[in-house]
């Protein structure tokens, strides 16, 4: 009877991959559509920043403007890191999700059919505020729809797709007109919108609300039909319990005095946030035509699309090695990478804007430029780009996890905005090269930082990870 009954389970569990797991991969592309989104508003400047600035969109644009329209969204999203976390709770994750095609689709009109720089101002932070909470909430939503076995496979989707939006971006936006690229950007959350109100909510915000029926219904669609949920039930009741009992601000208080580990925790995941802003990213892909058509003789629409295919391939390989070579050999791996690249192209810089070259020496420099920054999307994507975002979870405690993931999330805004404002005014006040020197200053530190404090994840779990933490005296910990 045990027998039978077991292989009725061992049926019943591959059956639910033969037709649940189907769901949650069809679930998690349709949400994932709201992270192309999010990469065409952080890429929506990177192929039209030439032409805004030559009076592109019918009226002119000065270099000041463009640096607020180019960091603008920073300042939606960071206000929307605060919120949106208690809006998902109040209202649910998929009513959420769909009120916020509301404020992207009416940026992206703003932007589309935009007369002056008020308007242009306003779209930028309509969409920002958007894409600031679909980075919060997609990760959410997949989390509490997908089975353990295909969860981290299915949640790197999000940055694929990010990735895939930007690299839209710098193709449209070469052949299409400004107004046209805009618009086939409108058209995306409207289709993710038509998609999205046929899926599901999740299970866990349904019992959140006491609402056990409509999670057990739920949770069949994303299982199967003949699955038993009940055990799977009791596992996140008990989950929800734990949650409900505690006070965060006190866990984290008491967690914060008594373990070294919460502290240096907090410290290291805030720090890889910091450094994989001041790699220089977000101005650099904001102004990757204008970088290039200003300081390199290159196509610079060809040489954007370059640049960003590059980074979005080197994503999806990053993907696959990261569970064999481990996050802080990749680190170290992408932040050398950055360094190096950052400086070669800083130092390109210089050498032809100072006219410190013999003749005919400035296509070896620019050929020289366009590689390193070639090499920097290499780098960034190899390691930097998604792995600050892996030791957050997994390196602070759970009493402490969401408060540190928020004030981190909200703290990265803030300085993306800061980081991508200032750009443009370090190239006028002190030349281009002065921001690459700059962010390859700051990414040597980060390679210092990497060997010094950043502990090896791969393969431990948090008891082992807080081991690790609590026995740390500044050396050196093993690439391991």
């Amino acid at each position: 009877m045990d027998k039978n009954s077991t292989k009725s389970n061992a049926s019943l569990i591959e059956g639910q991959g033969k037709t649940g797991k189907y769901f949650q991969i069809i679930a998690t592309f349709i949400v994932s559509i709201s992270a192309f989104s999010i990469g065409n508003v952080i890429g929506w400047t990177s192929q039209i920043s030439l032409q805004m600035s030559q009076g592109g969109m019918g009226f002119v644009i000065t270099q000041d403007e463009l640096s607020w329209i180019g960091s603008f969204t920073a300042i939606g999203a960071a206000f929307m890191a605060l919120i949106i976390g208690y809006v998902c709770d109040k209202i649910g994750r998929k009513p959420t999700k769909l009120l916020l095609i509301i404020p992207m689709a009416t940026g992206w009109g703003f932007l589309a059919w935009a007369t002056n720089v008020p308007m242009l101002y306003t779209g930028r932070i309509l969409t920002g505020m958007s894409m600031g909470a679909y980075m919060v909430t997609n990760p959410v939503y997949i989390n509490e729809i997908t089975q353990k076995e295909i969860k981290g496979r299915l949640g790197s989707l999000t940055q694929l797709f990010i990735s895939g939006g930007i690299l839209f971006d710098v193709i449209v936006g070469k052949f299409a007109s400004i107004k046209t690229y805009t618009l086939c950007c409108f058209a995306v959350p409207l289709i993710f919108g038509t998609l999205f109100v046929f899926m599901p909510e999740t299970p866990i915000y349904y019992l959140k609300k006491n609402r056990e029926d409509c999670a057990e219904i739920t949770l069949k669609k994303l299982r199967s039909r003949d699955y038993d949920v009940h055990a799977e039930m009791d596992q996140l009741k008990c989950i929800l319990s734990e949650e409900r009992e505690r006070n965060l601000y006190k866990k984290f208080k008491e967690s914060w005095q008594t373990n070294r580990s919460t502290r240096l925790a907090f410290v290291t995941s805030l720090m890889l946030m910091v450094f994989r802003v001041f790699s220089g990213v977000d101005a650099i892909t904001a102004y990757t035509s204008l970088i290039i058509s200003n300081a390199i003789d290159f196509d610079p629409s060809l040489g954007t699309i370059i640049v960003i295919t590059i980074q979005t391939f080197i994503g999806i390989f990053q993907s696959i090695i990261i569970d064999h070579i481990g996050r802080k050999m990749l680190l170290f791996i992408s932040q050398i990478i950055i360094t190096l690249a950052l400086t070669a192209v800083g130092l390109c810089f210089l050498l032809k804007n100072h006219n410190f070259v013999i003749e005919g020496g400035y296509s070896i420099l620019d050929n020289l430029a366009l590689v390193s920054l070639c090499c920097y999307s290499i780098g960034f994507s190899l390691g930097i780009a998604p792995i600050p975002l892996i030791l957050n979870a997994e390196l602070n405690p759970p009493e402490t996890k969401s408060l540190v993931s928020s004030f981190n999330t909200f703290l990265s805004w803030v300085l993306i905005f800061g980081v991508t404002k200032t750009f443009l005014l370090l190239e006028h006040a002190y030349g281009i090269e002065a921001a690459f020197l700059l962010y390859g200053g700051l990414s040597f530190l980060g390679v210092i930082f990497v060997i010094f404090f950043v502990p090896e994840t791969k393969g431990k779990s948090h008891q082992e990870i807080k081991e690790v933490l609590e026995k740390y005296r500044f050396l050196p910990l093993r690439f391991r």
